[in-house]
């Protein structure tokens, strides 16, 4: 099977469609979205239809919840507050409705994503949220699962081991590629 995962749209439409022609030339049977649909860019609504259209799975970023009102700004620096609030006076209800629902969390018997490593307390998504989505502590989910664990940390330089190993996707305004299992 052939996996697009994608990730940090951050409201960049013309960057989210060219990956998703990517996808669908290379004939991608899942679409996997790892969070952070909007922010910064001049076309959250639109980015998050076309999410809602091509997504097979779509995973909550810290830019997504503080849309959605559930994260507190002050972790944010002046440019991406400033462009979340911009962003939550452009959304509809019921896009930030569906925002505030997405999971942090997404396992199958092959792979285990999510968009932050078990523990990190970045962005507000903390161990507590974690713990209400998995019904488990991070640290015990993440030792437990036998499986590949891929993140997206939009805040990491570079590509670098997370927790328990895992690999992580450096941060960039909408990036995209393939992974099969």
């Amino acid at each position: 099977m052939l996996y697009f995962i994608c990730s940090d749209v951050h409201g960049n439409l013309e960057a989210l469609q060219a990956v998703v022609q990517a996808a669908e030339r290379e004939k991608a049977d899942r679409f996997l979205m790892l969070g952070d649909i909007v922010g910064y860019g001049a076309n959250p609504q639109e980015c998050l239809w076309q999410i809602r259209k091509t997504a097979d799975v779509v995973l909550a970023g810290n830019h997504d919840f503080a849309a959605a009102s559930l994260t507190d700004l002050s972790s944010f620096n002046p440019v991406a507050k400033a462009a979340i609030l911009w962003t939550r006076d452009r959304l509809q209800a019921r896009e930030a409705e569906y925002l505030a629902q997405l999971p942090l969390l997404y396992g199958t018997e092959d792979f285990f994503l999510s968009t932050r490593p078990p523990g990190t307390l970045r962005g507000g998504i903390t161990c507590s949220a974690w713990r209400m989505q998995s019904g488990r502590s991070p640290t015990s989910l993440a030792r437990s699962v036998s499986s590949d664990i891929l993140t997206s940390l939009s805040s990491s330089p570079k590509t670098r081991r997370g927790a328990a190993g895992s690999p992580e996707v450096p941060g960039s305004i909408c990036k995209g590629g393939f992974a099969t299992s």
